[in-house]
């Protein structure tokens, strides 16, 4: 391992039927009735707006993957801690850099992530004191199948290309950033055969890994080798995942 109906038509359509008459809409049961619908409406809203249900995961060490859905405007709270040690400390954040506005303080707290914007949290000793420890907040899509990130292969394998000179362990993955984000940045690359990790080392320009597989050479094929990529741009994170038997590549 390399470290129907939206619900407010409804509402509005039921309102317009209690005031459709003059006498009818002003008796105070009525205006009542029409004002809790009111109520009820603007509580609905705000609660699919601002969601704190988190769907998160630790992907590493100071890494949370945040999933929203695909093609869905989300505000989302997430759960952030500095750590144990600084409970009662005078904590505060800073995301990216910046101090957000309004501010994070604490050693406990819940950051409003928008939308794809996640970032980098850094917790700090005094509004401008020491660094104690950061959060990195990345962004999946729930489906991702419309990655952005990596080419496809001209070998029509998909983002992937694997290759091995013979069959004692040792292989090499490769694969092309798109022009759009040819920043991109590899954050782990996890590869394993019948759930025991396969080691290795990312290229220095991050197109390509070199791995060995330490018990190919003693033992005959009997599992896939699965190797995954997670790459990041800016906040959005995409995950590549390659299946094959050394014979094959």
């Amino acid at each position: 391992t390399y470290s129907a109906q939206p619900s407010h038509l409804s509402t509005t359509f039921i309102r317009s039927e209690l005031i459709c008459g003059e006498n009818f809409e002003s008796t105070p049961l009525v205006k009542m009735y029409a004002l809790l619908l009111m109520v009820s409406f603007v509580a609905l809203h705000c609660a699919n707006a601002d969601s704190h249900q988190e769907n998160t995961e630790s992907l590493m060490d100071h890494v949370l993957v945040l999933r929203i859905p695909h093609g869905k405007p989300t505000r989302i709270y997430v759960s952030l801690t500095c750590g144990e040690a600084y409970e009662n400390q005078p904590v505060f954040w800073k995301k990216n850099g910046m101090e957000p506005s309004p501010a994070l303080q604490g050693n406990n707290i819940k950051a409003l992530v928008e939308g794809m914007d996640g970032g980098n949290y850094t917790c700090h000793l005094h509004s401008d004191g020491q660094y104690l420890n950061h959060t990195l907040v990345l962004i999946r899509l729930d489906p991702d199948n419309n990655t952005v990130i990596l080419e496809e292969t001209a070998h029509g394998e998909g983002h992937i290309h694997c290759s091995a000179l013979n069959y004692k362990g040792s292989f090499n993955c490769s694969w092309t950033r798109t022009q759009t984000r040819s920043n991109a940045n590899v954050l782990l690359v996890k590869a394993q055969r019948n759930s025991e990790k396969v080691s290795c080392e990312l290229d220095a320009d991050g197109s390509g890994v070199h791995c060995q597989d330490a018990n190919c050479s003693y033992e005959e094929e009997q599992h896939r080798i699965s190797i995954t990529i997670y790459m990041y741009s800016h906040s959005r994170l995409e995950a590549y995942t390659k299946d094959f038997f050394l014979r094959e590549i």
